[in-house]
């Protein structure tokens, strides 16, 4: 009875750090337009899920960047998954083996296709049916400053318009502020990516969000940049700042 009774302690005592080691990601909720629920998870860096109408879309999942750990294996299969790029911390097939089964649909860029059997290859400016009231349009990802070309030249990733039974989802990937970003039309919440050197500088993601006029901006794949003067910055444009860590 004794060595029953450990056994069990010790049971209790691992499921406890197995879920202090994955802690609960930020949840952003909010209702659609046809007053439905819509969950949008941050899981980590750039990997972000979409929740609605028992439709799972998972964008960019990676088990792991930096010291940050995440298992999929507890998460809803996905209905959809949309990779922007290539590069480890958006593109992993040990999250992707996790979460999907026969019925995933998975569109990425052509790099990413060329690895990864029964990818559907997405282009520039493309615009796809993912679900009942779901579509996605693809626009272009990519760095303009002269010595940060090497890490996304114009051509190869992007970022995600999502449009959810009129609630509009922009999610940049990899950019900096490109042209493109004046075109989006209304969008009710902005994911922009503030991560140096690799993505925008908080100057550019101010002067992106000037452009985009989201009524939420969210800055996420932040990395180590300080990202704290964006909110005051913002603060005469009627666009609502939420940071991480006021979602938890």
């Amino acid at each position: 009875m004794k060595k029953l009774s450990i056994i069990i302690v010790i049971g209790i005592l691992c499921s406890y750090v197995a879920c202090m080691a994955q802690q609960p990601h930020p949840i952003y909720n909010t209702i659609t337009p046809e007053g439905k629920d819509l969950r949008i998870h941050m899981i980590n860096h750039g990997s972000l899920a979409i929740s609605y109408e028992g439709m799972e879309i998972y964008i960019d999942p990676v088990t792991k960047v930096g010291d940050k750990k995440t298992d999929y294996s507890d998460f809803p299969t996905a209905n959809v998954i949309l990779i922007s790029h290539e590069h480890a911390d958006h593109y992993d097939p040990v999250a992707i083996k996790a979460l999907k089964n026969d019925e995933t649909q998975i569109y990425a860029n052509k790099a990413v296709c060329a690895k990864l059997p029964g990818c559907i290859e997405m282009h520039d400016a493309e615009m796809f049916p993912v679900g009942p009231g779901i579509h996605v349009m693809t626009i272009p990802a990519y760095n303009t400053t002269p010595d940060r070309l090497k890490y996304h030249p114009k051509g190869n990733g992007y970022g995600f318009l999502i449009n959810i039974d009129g609630y509009v989802i922009y999610v940049s990937g990899d950019t900096e502020n490109i042209d493109e970003m004046k075109n989006l039309g209304p969008v009710d919440i902005a994911f922009l990516a503030v991560n140096q050197p690799y993505t925008m500088t908080v100057d550019q993601c101010v002067s992106a969000a000037q452009v985009i006029n989201p009524k939420i901006l969210i800055p996420y794949h932040m990395g180590n940049t300080n990202i704290n003067s964006i909110q005051d910055r913002l603060s005469d444009t009627g666009v609502e700042i939420q940071y991480y860590e006021e979602l938890r």
